[in-house]
């Protein structure tokens, strides 16, 4: 008869602890799996809004948006969209402007995309800035009585720019682009959300 105890009955306590880590590694590789395809599910990842990516932000009032990457656009000299006079109101070309005076301030033109989206849609901002190529251009919403930084920002390329937001907060969205260097503002616009 053989007294010698086999490997396993030796050290329990050493096998013990190896399977431990064994169900525990597996456990976590199946946990993380689900979580995983969960928050691609969500939209909360994989598409460049990571937390590790640069050009992924989110307001401090929970709102989250994506920025796009900067890319060379072409100089178009005809606008691309053409706005209709407000109800009721004066047509932009029926008020005179003074275009001296103008002639020293650079404009800052500003369009939404859309008139209402749902809850985190995404909203198209797109807009002209003659004189303004290379600055950047800060996004604002209104809130209450004041105009507060959305967090994000877009380059103007070729007097040109466009980028996009998304909104938690719901009803009537107010926003407008603000140059950072000198304050320039562009007209608001207003987008319904929810």
């Amino acid at each position: 008869m053989n007294d010698q105890p086999r490997p396993s009955e030796r050290h329990p306590v050493v096998t013990g602890v190896v399977a431990l880590v064994a169900v525990g590694l597996v456990v976590g590789l199946v946990l993380g799996g689900v979580a995983w395809a969960g928050a691609r599910f969500a939209g909360l990842g994989g598409d460049g809004s990571a937390a590790g990516d640069p050009s992924a932000t989110s307001a401090e009032d929970g709102d989250r948006m994506v920025l796009p990457r900067a890319k060379e656009t072409e100089a178009n000299p005809d606008p691309l969209i053409t706005l209709a006079p407000i109800p009721g109101g004066e047509s932009p070309s029926a008020a005179p402007r003074e275009r001296e005076e103008e002639e020293d301030e650079p404009e800052i033109v500003l369009s939404a995309g859309q008139e209402a989206v749902g809850v985190f849609g995404q909203i198209d901002l797109t807009g002209q800035y003659a004189d303004g190529d290379g600055r950047v251009l800060q996004v604002e919403r209104y809130e209450g009585d004041t105009w507060v930084e959305f967090n994000a920002t877009v380059a103007v390329t070729a007097g040109s720019f466009s980028t996009f937001v998304q909104s938690g907060q719901t009803g009537p969205n107010r926003f407008r682009m603000v140059d950072s260097s000198d304050g320039t503002t562009s007209n608001p616009v207003t987008v319904r959300v929810g």
